[in-house]
């Protein structure tokens, strides 16, 4: 793949301006370069995670990479949903498909959020198709913090986690929260969280109402059964609610996600159509020290989720109803071991068992099975993971998994692994390389689908051109990750090449229609400027393409440079965080990307969409009238740019959300 003359000078231009933004000088500030050090490796430096070897580590120590946003910065950027912290990490963006917000990869703009798992403290929380996380009631107030890993390094999750994984955190508070938030988009929004601590042991709960408007995305042009109706992005009366408790060596959580709004597809012609996207999950874990250097965790987790899109009128008129339902159970056998100086061992059995229930689809007034009900499946895998502590300066993270999953339905092995070397060079420099391989199996809706693809003769013609799906995904990836600490500074780059095989897409639908592949780099910038100004940015430049290996006349999801539609080459977010005294707060953030493809259906041709950029402001009165009552005030896309950007995967094209506020006042008792 060939950069062209625009590419290298953006990749080159901001490899110059992050060089230039590392060199700030604070010792004019009248502080010793020893304090400056200190103070920004306690605040950068010691930020411990959790997600990608289960064990709590520093964050420049970890084994992938990896960002974090505190419930601080959360607070403090005006961040609401997981839309907003997503689209300023380097590597992701987030686009609109046609139901809703779709994010993409390092390129890997795929038509659904399948190829990204969601974990709520640790533990696998997707649904099972077209799922929508990114818009809805998950509060980022309800947060301790959230780590996002970019690339697949999921290495302890079971085979069905790929492109990046996102853990959210919750809060184990003491006493009461409350959140209550409004504005012109946001009808309502609120969270009530309560909590007691005993030393280790705690307990929490919290519940997320929300209701949310839609905007005028679509125009004549685009998608003109839409145009100048308000249902994009708009939720239905939806609920995030949370249980979670430690006592001793057990530990569980439960977790009601209900999630309502429009379907666009089936709206388009007219109906009263809505899309459910509801989830009931119960989490287990225990702790067994076995010995002084031997510990066995056993979890079990349950869950019942269903997706559909139903029309209230009537048969649908232009588009599909469907209903996707599950009970599945799974669990994990795994064994920690510390008998070895300098070692830690991780060894486990992981299990699985998929109840698919009903599962049909309504084209033309007749409902068709998809997925029989007796098509039960289970999957089974094996991992052996070891951390070696070579010496104080090198790290040494070797790790192999095996599973196999029977809705292939046959005998084959498929096996991920990872190899990390981690050099802390210097004090302040740590070095980091990387290589990652992850398996993605097939959802069973796309790999056992009894009424569509090109060997069923009844298929309707949308889903008769190809096979459904009968291969699972795997993602290697190869990356190289530098972080540097310059006095107040921090700054990560890491540069990376990645191939995908067999990719699975809605594409006839549900098959595997090729390989994906490029390379990139990310580069990231921490500033203090003082203890009361705090200066960030990010950028990230990709080139990928998708090979099509199925034959098509017209592919919907990439241009004639085989780039998938939505995918932006590059993109920069920046910002700053400043305490004017005690109680009041501004931050502000701008967001800009450019070389989107698209196809443009007003000229009929492949476009590229070039600089589009967003600028966000949020002020926080702290101690609002009363002590413990915080007030923010959060503007997003304050220019109220609206010029048309890309749709996720398809040839189309949106209008953004336009200017919003959103009022908060929380308080803790």
């Amino acid at each position: 793949m060939k950069i062209s003359k625009n590419n290298k000078k953006l990749l080159l231009s901001t490899v110059m301006m992050s060089a230039l933004l590392i060199c700030p000088s604070s010792v004019a500030q009248g502080i010793s370069i020893e304090d400056i050090f200190a103070l920004s490796m306690e605040e950068l430096m010691k930020i411990n995670v959790t997600t990608l070897s289960r064990t709590s580590e520093q964050r420049d120590l970890a084994s992938g990479s990896i960002y974090v946003f505190t419930k601080e910065m959360i607070q403090s950027r005006g961040y609401t949903s997981l839309e907003d912290i997503l689209r300023t990490v380097p590597g992701f963006t987030v686009f609109y498909k046609t139901n809703g917000l779709v994010a993409g990869v390092r390129g890997l703009n795929a038509n659904d959020n399948e190829k990204i798992t969601l974990l709520i403290n640790g533990h696998e929380s997707n649904n099972l198709q077209e799922t929508e996380f990114l818009n809805g009631p998950i509060n980022l107030k309800n947060l301790e913090r959230v780590e996002v890993v970019v690339g697949p390094s999921s290495f302890f999750q079971r085979a069905n986690t790929l492109a990046a994984t996102v853990n959210i955190i919750t809060k184990k508070i003491e006493g009461t929260e409350v959140h209550l938030g409004s504005g012109n988009d946001t009808n309502y929004s609120a969270t009530v969280i309560i909590g007691k601590r005993w030393e280790e042991d705690f307990i929490t709960a919290s519940l997320t109402l929300e209701r949310k408007e839609g905007f005028d995305a679509w125009d004549e042009n685009y998608r003109s059964a839409l145009a100048n109706t308000t249902w994009t992005g708009q939720i239905d009366p939806s609920i995030f609610a949370t249980l979670e408790a430690q006592k001793g060596n057990f530990w569980g959580q439960a977790i009601i996600y209900k999630r309502d709004a429009p379907d666009l597809n089936l709206n388009q012609g007219g109906n009263d159509a809505t899309y459910q996207d509801h989830m009931f999950l119960l989490n287990l874990k225990h702790t067994f020290a076995i010995n002084d250097g031997l510990i066995l965790n056993t979890l079990f987790d349950v869950g019942h989720k269903s997706v559909q899109r139903f029309n209230d009128d009537g048969p649908a008129a232009r588009g599909l109803e469907i209903q996707y339902k599950q009970r599945d159970y799974s669990g994990e056998f795994g064994f920690e071991d510390h008998s070895i100086e300098n070692h830690t061992r991780q060894f486990g059995l992981q299990w699985s068992y998929e109840d698919n229930l009903d599962t049909f689809a309504v084209l033309n007034s007749v409902q068709t099975t998809l997925v029989d009900n007796s098509e039960n499946t289970y999957a089974i895998g094996l991992y052996a993971h070891d951390t070696w502590q070579v010496n104080s300066g090198f790290k040494l993270e070797t790790g192999l998994r095996v599973d196999y999953n029977s809705l292939l339905n046959d005998s084959e092995l498929n096996w991920g692994g990872r190899l990390v070397g981690v050099f802390q060079m210097t004090d302040s420099w740590i070095t980091k390389f990387i290589t990652n391989r992850a398996v993605r199996y097939p959802s069973p809706i796309a790999a056992l689908n009894i009424a569509w693809g090109a060997d069923k003769p009844d298929a309707p013609v949308f889903a008769n051109t190809s096979l459904n799906a009968s291969k699972p995904e795997i993602l290697t990836t190869f990356e190289w990750a530098n972080i540097l600490y310059w006095h107040t500074t921090r700054f990560s780059s890491n540069v990376y090449y990645q191939q995908l095989t067999d990719f699975i897409s809605w594409n006839s639908p549900y098959t595997n229609v090729g390989d994906f592949g490029g390379y990139g780099i990310e580069l990231e910038l921490q500033h203090s400027v003082s203890e009361q100004f705090k200066i960030w940015a990010n950028t990230s430049f990709v080139d990928s393409e998708l090979d099509l290996s199925i034959s098509q006349a017209n592919p919907i999801g990439i241009n004639e440079d085989k780039k998938i539609f939505g995918s932006p080459s590059f993109t920069l977010n920046s910002g700053f965080e400043y305490a004017l005294n005690n109680h009041l707060e501004i931050s502000g953030q701008l967001r800009y990307f450019t070389d989107q493809t698209s196809y443009s259906r007003i000229t009929n041709t492949f476009e590229q969409i070039n600089n589009r950029y967003y600028l966000d402001v949020t002020t926080i009165y702290k101690d609002f009238l009363t002590d413990g009552l915080i007030l923010s005030l959060a503007a997003q896309n304050i220019f109220d740019n609206r010029r048309h950007v890309a749709v996720q995967w398809t040839r189309n094209q949106y209008r953004p959300r336009g200017r919003s506020l959103l009022l908060t006042l929380s308080s803790n008792f």
